[in-house]
């Protein structure tokens, strides 16, 4: 089957804006319009695309003059920093914790670090293969935890 694209996606591989993008899907064959507001005079338009990736190479093709084959780049997050990014962090990691059964101050630090190492060498594309490397000592695991908080 056809990869579909999204607005943000074509916009990514042709670096262009999503408004652009959108207005570019449009017009193109083979687009399915799976919402389309024409808005108003106070209202924003409102507009759910999606493109086959075959019509996207097809397009480009014919512009182009000779085959393009594109890959579909993954869309960065749009995670803004806000002033209580630090909190709702740590509300996160308790959350985690919690439904773990961790009350270990020495195994959450231990989290933070890795945390830390992660954020600030390694790029984030490679985390998962990072992660996949480090393993937790045999004291980390479930059976030896206590449910005790230290105090």
């Amino acid at each position: 089957m056809n990869d579909l694209l999204t607005v943000s996606q074509v916009a990514l591989i042709l670096k262009m804006s999503e408004a652009s993008a959108a207005r570019l899907m449009a017009r193109l064959p083979g687009v399915i319009n799976l919402a389309d507001n024409l808005g108003s005079r106070f209202k924003q338009r409102y507009r759910i695309y999606r493109l086959p990736k075959a019509e996207l190479e097809r397009h480009l093709s014919k512009k182009a003059g000779k085959p393009v084959f594109i890959t579909v780049p993954d869309v960065p997050l749009r995670a803004r920093a806000h002033d209580g990014w630090k909190d709702s962090a740590a509300l996160r990691l308790a959350k985690m914790a919690k439904q773990n059964k961790c009350a270990d101050r020495k195994v959450l630090e231990r989290i933070a670090g890795k945390a830390y190492m992660l954020a600030k060498f390694v790029p984030e594309t490679e985390w998962s293969e990072v992660l996949a490397g480090w393993l937790l000592p045999e004291s980390d695991s479930d059976e030896d935890e206590s449910d005790e908080v230290p105090e």
